[in-house]
């Protein structure tokens, strides 16, 4: 059972990325903003997964996989926001992108979960949109649960 789950986990089938995903990482880098990812995950993710997903990692600038961290720097906590608004400064100054650093009210968290997403960034003074392909959150919202 093990082996199955660990196999489909990084199966091309398994992760697939949204079509728009890449290529709206890449418009934003185009018009000079920092991307990144911030995610509940580890490192696996990020180095065997995301290069299934069209090489959507060659569209990131950084990324903080809370799971890896000691103590785990997960959603919604602030500290997990405060470790991607470090590494976006780091990474503004490594890639030259903009001057100055940048502030937690200039950065833009999209994610799928009002709880976890939405309420962690706004919580660290972030700005948020979730994004609801499927309807489940906005059917969550309509039944008022979160």
């Amino acid at each position: 059972f093990f082996q199955h789950v660990f196999s489909e986990f990084g199966s091309v089938t398994t992760w697939q990325a949204q079509p728009d995903a890449k290529e709206f990482l890449q418009q934003c880098q185009a018009a000079g903003m920092v991307t990144g990812l911030l995610d509940n995950s580890y490192a696996r993710y990020i180095d065997d997964t995301l290069p299934l997903c069209d090489g959507l990692h060659e569209a990131l600038h950084f990324s903080v996989l809370g799971a890896d961290y000691d103590p785990p720097l997960l959603k919604p906590s602030a500290a997990a926001f405060e470790e991607a608004l470090r590494k976006a400064n780091v990474a503004q100054r490594m890639f030259n992108i903009g001057v100055g650093q940048i502030r937690p009210g200039e950065v833009l968290h999209l994610g799928n979960r009002l709880n976890v997403d939405f309420a962690g960034a706004t919580g660290a003074g972030w700005k948020a949109l979730v994004l609801d392909r499927t309807g489940s959150v906005r059917e969550k919202l309509r039944k008022g649960t979160r």
